[in-house]
């Protein structure tokens, strides 16, 4: 584990030297899309790559999984592809089986829409989700974060916060860049999530791995009420709830997502 963790460390140490470059304006204006990508495309691998080489294998192949978003049916496919690998999964803000229409009825306008067209019109979808990003583009990430989450004073307030914002703010410049088809890698992901029964991979997980799903009460793709449906359809999941947090809630309560992460590695230690 202690080769796993020191990868995080480097990991650290270059967005640290990252930030400190691009503040200073070392490099010129395009240095951040420049170094972003050479992150995501060259240095990355390179240090999975070197990780892997020098760390034991058990350790890094058996290993608690934080997921967000629509990344849970990824966790648990894998869980049935390599078992005994995945030790646990902690999700954040992460989609489960939506099984009832009100389900969607109670999301933001903009999550209502774009989810809803998966699981209703999925033949559109890929039109959607361009103008969506093409959007982005046009309005800039903060306002167009500011207008889909408009619901959650807390992902507003994220937006308007330097440190928070400059992670969401980085790591979206290669999705985002032009020449780079983001746009239909995300709807398909949604595609798979929403438009495919995926109840009985998730229910294989019960009583073999433990599963942990972080919440904020302000979330637009899953509102209170639907972690309640939640809590009824998956009893063995445990379900936490932040309060005054919205879908960026790794970005605002990172402290609490990693020590639900640091709960499982000990396990595996």
């Amino acid at each position: 584990m202690l080769g796993v963790l020191a990868g995080f460390f480097v990991v650290w140490c270059i967005i640290l030297v990252g930030m400190f470059v691009g503040r200073r304006g070392v490099l010129g204006e395009n240095a951040r899309s420049v170094l972003s990508a050479l992150t995501f495309f060259v240095a990355s691998p390179a240090l999975l790559f070197d990780t892997l080489s020098k760390a034991n294998v058990h350790d890094v192949f058996a290993a608690p999984l934080l997921v967000a978003d629509e990344d849970m049916i990824y966790a648990a496919r894998l869980a049935a592809l390599a078992p005994g690998r995945v030790t646990g999964i902690v999700g954040c803000s992460a989609f489960l089986p939506l099984s009832h229409p009100e389900q969607f009825e109670r999301m933001g306008r903009w999550h209502r829409f774009v989810l809803g067209t998966a699981r209703f019109a999925p033949q559109i979808l890929p039109f959607v989700v361009r103008a969506a990003f093409a959007m982005a583009r046009q309005v800039g990430k903060a306002e167009f974060v500011r207008l889909v989450y408009g619901g959650s004073p807390a992902d507003v307030a994220m937006t308007r916060n330097s440190r928070m914002f400059e992670a969401v703010d980085c790591g979206s410049d290669v999705v985002l860049s032009e020449g780079f088809d983001a746009a239909r890698a995300y709807a398909q992901e949604v595609s798979i999530v929403h438009c495919t029964e995926w109840r009985s991979e998730l229910e294989a997980l019960r009583d073999t791995i433990p599963v942990v799903n972080i919440f904020g009460t302000e979330d637009q793709g899953v509102p209170p009420a639907t972690v309640d449906d939640y809590a009824q359809d998956y009893p063995w999941v445990r379900f936490v709830r932040v309060e005054a947090a919205g879908s960026f809630l790794f970005f605002e309560h990172w402290d609490r997502v990693l020590n639900e992460l640091e709960k499982m590695l000990r396990n595996v230690t």
